[in-house]
């Protein structure tokens, strides 16, 4: 008879017991779980997210109901959005939907006809809802007053200016970012926690131009040393917590970039090409002010070094992605077709 397998997440730290449970409804399957995934102890526990497959043709969902137990045939099965993959961001923004658990919009959207603005969400799969962002700009060119936070925390980057908020483009069919001026475009968000070793970040980004210092990304601690730095010009290129890479950006070229740093190295991708850093520091700084396209002053209230580039995602998370980048990578490519 042939294997059905399925995938339960788990949806918290869990046993390997508890998993059994979750999955099978009963523990006599316990052995054929552990070999099916590869778990060698009893005694292992594994992390919330954690990818479990099981053979549906075996679970049993009666045995253990009386007491309480979810089993996976009733649980939240995981997504195929690359937050469902690689869940607990702490700061996510995208033109497409990131989580299939988040209720919320993309963007709110100032069309340039009447200044009025409006809310842009998602389609049934996703995507940006092109219709209903049609419909509403006119024909009109669109600006984004606000980005959301794909994670829920509300750490939305936001302009508040209509001559300084960055415009809704599209960078392929149906796949759409934001685009700086150049001059005086830039988005803040502050962070509800502050950001510490271990980190990850990935984006996507095309400089599109300018001389001198541009910065397309910075963030900021709460004592205004920087703790991330994207520039163009300058002798550094990028800054991640002491960790100095000074690379060339490519202009008018889409790159997925995956920035990792702990508190013993540091990781650059670019569409996964991996580039050495020239200095590495001991620094320690966490994370608490983002601003995108442009970089921030020490008071943090306005930007500076303005860079012309396209965003259409650019996600955070606390912890050490290494074991995943080219997950992450091959996710963000595929969808918004970068190389």
């Amino acid at each position: 008879m042939q294997q059905e397998y399925k995938i339960y997440r788990t949806l918290s730290e869990q046993s390997v017991y508890d998993i059994c449970l979750n999955t099978y409804g009963t523990l006599d399957l316990l052995s054929k779980l552990m070999t099916d995934n590869g778990i060698s102890s009893v005694s292992r526990k594994l992390p919330q997210g954690s990818s479990i497959r099981y053979d549906e043709r075996y679970v049993n969902d009666q045995k253990f109901a009386a007491q309480g137990y979810v089993f996976a045939t009733r649980a939240s099965l995981p997504g195929t959005f690359l937050l469902d993959l690689y869940p607990l961001a702490t700061a996510a923004y995208s033109t497409r939907r990131l989580n299939s658990d988040y209720p919320g919009t993309a963007f709110c959207l100032r069309r340039s006809l009447d200044n009025r603005e409006q809310d842009i969400g998602f389609d049934e799969d996703g995507h940006l809802d092109i219709k209903c962002m049609q419909q509403f700009l006119a024909g009109s060119a669109g600006y984004i007053t606000t980005w959301y936070d794909q994670t829920g925390k509300g750490q939305h980057f936001a302009q508040s200016d209509k001559d300084k908020q960055p415009m809704l483009v599209e960078i392929s069919p149906g796949r759409y970012a934001l685009k700086s001026d150049g001059l005086n475009d830039s988005m803040r968000a502050t962070i509800a926690a502050a950001i510490q070793q271990n980190f990850t970040y990935a984006l996507i980004a095309n400089f599109i131009g300018g001389t001198g210092e541009r910065c397309l990304l910075h963030g900021r601690a709460t004592d205004t040393n920087s703790m991330l730095i994207m520039r163009i010009g300058g002798s550094a290129r990028l800054i991640t917590q002491g960790y100095l890479y000074t690379h060339t950006w490519a202009l008018n070229k889409y790159e997925v970039i995956i920035a990792i740093r702990t508190p013993t190295d540091g990781l650059l991708r670019r569409n996964m090409v991996s580039t050495t850093a020239t200095t590495k520091l001991a620094n320690a700084y966490d994370m608490k002010h983002l601003r995108i396209f442009g970089e921030m002053s020490l008071d943090f209230a306005t930007a500076l070094n303005n860079c012309e580039s396209i965003v259409p995602e650019f996600i955070i998370w606390n912890q050490d992605h290494s074991i995943n980048a080219q997950g992450i990578n091959d996710n963000m490519n595929k969808y918004f077709k970068i190389y």
